[in-house]
């Protein structure tokens, strides 16, 4: 779940790992369903993780149009790892970026989207701090 702050909005997101054998997965779930009216966004991904490459690739449903997903990216060690992403739609973006591992619970994902309609780009960066609630 995402909580925006202005406008007022929460979104929220599922997943579930269907396939999890290694190097294959296989996940479905929705992302986008928000408080403020627009429907969710079914996906199948499927990708293939080895040690350092993982490629990803599936369809997502978007507007009663179904659009392509492509993702690849590479782990140079458990800090550093170089991202590509992929989403068909005019309105959608091609994204390349990196995320550093500073520690096991802080990391940055700085990246630049490049516009598949106008091929504008604008840059972002995501600062993440994971607490564990639950632990098995």
């Amino acid at each position: 779940m995402f909580q925006g702050l202005s406008p007022s909005e929460q979104v929220f997101n599922a997943q579930a790992g269907l396939v999890q054998h290694g190097p294959w997965l296989l996940s479905t779930g929705f992302i986008n369903w928000s408080t403020r009216g627009s429907s969710p966004q079914p996906f199948l991904e499927a990708g293939y993780y080895t040690t350092e490459n993982k490629w990803m690739a599936g369809p997502i449903r978007v507007h009663d149009q179904t659009q392509l997903l492509l993702g690849w990216a590479h782990d140079f060690n458990e800090t550093w790892r170089f991202q590509l992403d992929y989403q068909s739609g005019s309105a959608n973006y091609f994204t390349v970026g990196f995320t550093c591992n500073v520690t096991a619970r802080l990391q940055f994902n700085p990246a630049l989207y490049i516009s598949n309609g106008s091929h504008t780009t604008a840059g972002y960066i995501v600062f993440t701090y994971t607490w564990p609630v639950w632990t098995p």
